[in-house]
Formats: structure tokens, sequence, C-alpha cells
């Protein structure tokens, strides 16, 4: 008996003549939207915007709103020196503006004008509040303590140029007289026509150092160009200023800037932020100024020690920029802050 390979199949003949089948799988058809069903969606969507239209016009229409009440509401605003409560009334009444009658529409643009002339008069008398204390401290101060026992000339001139600094700040402010007459008086002491003497340059940058903020910026190179030009023992006291100058700045930048870090820790991130801008500013040492601004700059999304705000010094620059120019322009030299406010749209 024959064996059989079970590896073999029994009848290769039969299988070669049998036909292969082939089995194709049905690919899914797709079927895409009629376009009536599109237009319809497209009707819904549209149909929606104008009802959330009408939805909030209706909601501006339902206000509870009357003229006479919002009309005694700002009038009394206005009289207690609230612009802020004035010029909420005043939206209110641009919100219903389609309620009112030609007559009170009059009405509340006078209002208007009355409340945009508080606002300026509100600003006018924040700066004037500003020049009565630098008149007060800078001016009279000085004047009673400095110049009434000894009116010498290097005392005068730093009169005359506080006396013209407040001037030229707060020219308008209602004791402007007082302090165009006091400068008359003090300009023929200090004889302003004859160059700066020895005298006069120790006691200029005494008084640029002697109060914070430290004014280093101003004084060191006054005393340095002083020294440059001098001679003999002027020469010889001028480099011993210089040097006590250079050792107190380096104490008063590290007490500042502890004390900067001291208030951020106190939770009074306003306070840190001036002192660094201080010493930006007025220390007059690329290095020490290069580590304020690092600083500075640092504080930028810091969250606050209270854990409820997260810092943004970009709008506190903003504010430097508007009302204290002069310091906004001298951080953007520094190449730290520079960068900074460039990144954030300030310059």
């Amino acid at each position: 008996m024959a064996r059989v390979n079970p590896r073999t199949p029994r009848s290769s003949k039969s299988q070669a003549s049998r036909p292969r089948v082939q089995r194709t799988r049905q690919r899914a058809v797709k079927k895409s939207l009629p376009t009536w069903v599109i237009l319809l969606g497209f009707a819904l969507v549209v149909a929606v915007g104008i009802q959330a239209f009408i939805n909030y016009e209706e909601s501006v229409n339902q206000e509870s709103f009357d003229a006479p009440t919002v009309h005694e509401q700002i009038t009394e605003a206005l009289k207690n020196g609230n612009v802020k409560k004035a010029e909420e009334g005043l939206e209110k009444i641009e919100r219903n503006n389609h309620r009112l009658t030609a007559e009170w529409r009059k009405t509340f643009a006078a209002l208007r004008v009355r409340s945009e002339a508080l606002s300026e008069t509100s600003v006018q008398l924040v700066d004037n509040i500003a020049g009565t204390k630098y008149l007060q401290k800078s001016i009279r101060n000085y004047e009673s303590g400095y110049l009434a026992k000894e009116p010498v000339r290097a005392r005068a001139r730093i009169f005359v140029q506080r006396a013209q600094h407040f001037l030229d700040t707060w020219p308008g402010h209602s004791d402007a007289e007082e302090v165009r007459n006091k400068l008359s008086r003090w300009k023929v002491v200090a004889e302003l026509s004859s160059p700066a003497n020895l005298e006069d340059v120790l006691w200029e940058t005494k008084t640029l150092t002697w109060a914070f903020p430290r004014d280093y910026a101003k004084a060191m190179p006054m005393l340095e160009s002083f020294r440059d030009g001098a001679g003999g023992a002027d020469q010889t006291i001028l480099e011993g200023v210089i040097k006590t100058h250079i050792s107190e700045r380096e104490e008063y930048f590290q007490d500042r800037f502890e004390q900067a870090a001291y208030l951020w820790d106190k939770g009074d991130p306003s306070k840190a932020i001036e002192y660094l801008v201080q010493l930006l500013t007025k220390i007059g040492d690329p290095t020490m100024s290069d580590r304020a601004a690092r600083a500075l700059v640092a504080f930028h999304g810091q969250l606050s020690k209270d854990g409820q705000t997260i810092l943004n010094i970009v709008d506190t620059m903003k504010g430097y920029k508007n009302s204290r120019r002069r310091d906004f322009d001298r951080m953007a030299k520094n190449s730290i802050c520079r960068a900074f406010f460039r990144e954030h749209g300030l310059l």
C-alpha cells in the first residue's frame, strides 16, 4: 500500500482545475448632505444671531431708566466732585439716548461738558498738591534753613535752581508769584553770570546726596569734571570727596536694594518698585544700575505675597511713562529695561 505524504494534496490536478474566486470588500460610500440641508443650517445660524442681537437690544430697552432721576444723580455727583460717579451716569445716558427728548439731550450734553472740566480740574489739583509739597520742602524750608543766616553764593545758586524748577513745572500754581519774587531776590546773590567755583560745586553735590533718593548720577560727573580741570589743593580736595562718595554710594545702594527686597517680602510691591527705579535712574554706576534693572523686570509675572494677583509691572511702567517721563527715559537708557520696554510695547 502506497504511503501518502500528508503535506502533498491528494489530487493536485483537481485543485488546479478548480477556479479561484476573489472576494472583494465593499467600500462604504460617503453620502454628502443635500444642499437644502446645508442652506437650512446656515439660515438657522443667521436666525440665532439676529435673535441674540434683538435680545440685546431688548435688554437695553428694558434697562431701568428715568431721565430726571439720572439727571439728579449726575448733578449731585458733580456737586460733590465725584467725577467717576458722574461718568457712570453719563454712560447710562449714552445707552438710553434713543429715549431722550431733544431738550434732555441738550441738558445732558451740558452736564458732560461740566464733567470733563471737573476731571481736568481734578488732575490739575493733584498736580498742584505736588507743587505745594515741593514749595514747602525744597524752597521755603531751604530758604529759612540755609539762606536766613548765611546768604552765600553757593547756597543761593541752589535756591535759584529749585525756584526755576518750580515755575517751569507748576506755572499756574497759586503761589507762583511768591516764588517769582523770591527768585528775583536770590538771583542777585547767586551771581549766575560767573562760572561755578569749588565751593559752589561741593555744596551742590552735597545737596544732591544728602537726602533720599540720592542723585549720584548727577553729582559724580559734576565732581569728576571739576576735578579734571582743577589743580593743586582743589584737585586734592576733590579726589578725597570723590572717594568718599564712591564708598558711601556702595553702602547706600546695598541698603536700598535690601530695602526693596524687604518691601517685596512684606507685600508692598509698589514701594519696592519705586526703590529700584530710584537706584536705576540715580545711582550713576552701570553695574549697580544693571543689578537694579534685573531685579525690577524680575518682578513682572510674580505672584503677590497674598497669592491673589500676578504682578504686572507693564502697567506700572506705563504710569511712569505718562506721569514721570524723565525717570522713564532714564530707565530706557539701561539695556535691560530697554529690552523689556520694547518687548511689551512701551517703546
